[in-house]
C-alpha cells in the first residue's frame, strides 16, 4: 500500500509601535497563518484480502488567515487621576479551499496515482470558501487615587455570515470598581482585613455561529439529470432574517482580603440573558428541509459563585495554597418559539 500525507504551516507576524506624542502610541500589526495539506492513497492489488481493484484517492487541503489590527491608545495621568483609552480595528479574513478525488481500476500497481486508474471510476468534487470580520472597539478607563474606577466599552462587529441588512452587531459594556480598604475610614481595621473591593458590570456580547450557506442558502448539483438537464437541489434553507445571537450580563461581587491577603474571599453574583439565539428549527417534512437556522427563544442563567483562597505555611522557601470553590446556577428558559411546543405536542 501507499499512503504519503504532508502537512505544511505558514506563519507571519509583522508589528510596529509608533510614540506618536507622550502618552499617545499607535500600534498596527498585520498576521498570515497558512495549513496546507497533500495526500495521496493507493491500495495495491492484493487477493488475500479480496482487494482486486486497487483503488487510489488524493486530497489537497488549503486554509488561509489574514488579520489586520490597528490599535490606538492614550493613557495620561493628571494629579490623583489617572485616564486610559483605547480605540481600534480589526479585520479577518478566512480562506478555505478543498479537493478531492478518488479513482480504481488500474491495471499495475507500479503507478500509484489516479491518472493510472479507470475513466469511468474516476470522481472529483471541490469546495471553496470565504469569510470576513471587521471589528471596530474603544474602551475609557479612569480611576481616582486607586480607590474609584470606571470603565466604558464599545464594539460593533460585522461579519460575512450574515445578510446584508443583519451584518452588524453592538455590544456595549460599563463596569466600576470601589477599592474601600483604601480609604481613611478603613485604617483602622488594617491589621485584619487587607482588601476590601466592590465591583459590578453589565455588558453585551455577540455570537456568530452560522455558516454563510444559513443566511444564503446552499446549493449543489445532484448525480443525476432532470429530463436530460443537470439539476441543481437546493440542501440548506436560507434565512435572510438572521441576526446576532446576544448575551446580555449583570455581574455584582466583592473580593475580602484577610491578614496580608493570606486568606481571600471572592463572592459573584451573575445574572444573563441570552436572545435571539441561533438555533436549528425543525420544520415539518411537507417542507422537504428538517430545518432552518433562526432566531428563537431566550435564556436566563443566573448565580453565585464563591472563592475561598487560603495560603497556611508561606515561608521563604515553600508556601502552601487552599482552594475552595463553591458554584450555584439556575437556568430557566424565558421564551421558547411556537413551533417547538407545537413538534412536542402528542
Amino acid at each position: 500500500n501507499y499512503d504519503d500525507t504532508s502537512v505544511y504551516r505558514t506563519t507571519f507576524q509583522l508589528g510596529a509601535i509608533w510614540n506618536i506624542l507622550p502618552g499617545l502610541v499607535l500600534k498596527p500589526t498585520a498576521y498570515y497563518f497558512g495549513t496546507e495539506g497533500i495526500e495521496n492513497y493507493f491500495q495495491a492489488d492484493n487477493e488475500t484480502t479480496g482487494n482486486t481493484i486497487r483503488p487510489a484517492s488524493a486530497k489537497h487541503n488549503y486554509g488561509r488567515h489574514l488579520q489586520g489590527d490597528l490599535v490606538l491608545s492614550y493613557d495620561k495621568k493628571i494629579k490623583e487621576h489617572n485616564i486610559g483609552a483605547v480605540a481600534g480595528a480589526s479585520y479577518t479574513h478566512d480562506y478555505s479551499y478543498r479537493l478531492s478525488a478518488s479513482g480504481s481500476g488500474s491495471s499495475i500497481d507500479l503507478i500509484p496515482t489516479l491518472n493510472a486508474t479507470a475513466d469511468s471510476t474516476q470522481r472529483a468534487s471541490s469546495t471553496k470558501t470565504m469569510e470576513a470580520t471587521l471589528s471596530y472597539f474603544g474602551r475609557v478607563n479612569y480611576d481616582y487615587k486607586g480607590k474609584y474606577i470606571v470603565s466604558v466599552s464599545m464594539r460593533a462587529d460585522g461579519s460575512s455570515r450574515f445578510a446584508e441588512d443583519n451584518k452588524w452587531g453592538f455590544f456595549p459594556g460599563v463596569s466600576a470598581g470601589w477599592n474601600m480598604h483604601r480609604e481613611n475610614f478603613f485604617k483602622p481595621l488594617e491589621s485584619i482585613m487587607s482588601r476590601w473591593k466592590w465591583r459590578a458590570s453589565w455588558g453585551r456580547t455577540g455570537n456568530n455561529n452560522l455558516s454563510v450557506a444559513n443566511s444564503r442558502g446552499e446549493y449543489k448539483i445532484t448525480d443525476t439529470n432532470y429530463q436530460g438537464s443537470v439539476g441543481i437541489l437546493n440542501t440548506t434553507l436560507k434565512n435572510s432574517q438572521l441576526r446576532w445571537e446576544t448575551t446580555e450580563s449583570y455581574d455584582i461581587g466583592v473580593d475580602l482580603g484577610f491578614f496580608n491577603n493570606r486568606l481571600g474571599l471572592l463572592i459573584d453574583y451573575y445574572n444573563k440573558l441570552t436572545f435571539d439565539r441561533l438555533y436549528d428549527e425543525p420544520l415539518w417534512n411537507s417542507t422537504g428541509f428538517s430545518s432552518i437556522k433562526s432566531n428563537y427563544g431566550s435564556v436566563r442563567n443566573s448565580g453565585i459563585e464563591i472563592e475561598l483562597n487560603a495560603t497556611p505555611i508561606q515561608t521563604k522557601d515553600f508556601s502552601w495554597d487552599l482552594s475552595l470553590t463553591f458554584a450555584y446556577n439556575k437556568g430557566i428558559v424565558v421564551d421558547l418559539p411556537l413551533s417547538l411546543i407545537h413538534i412536542s405536542e402528542p
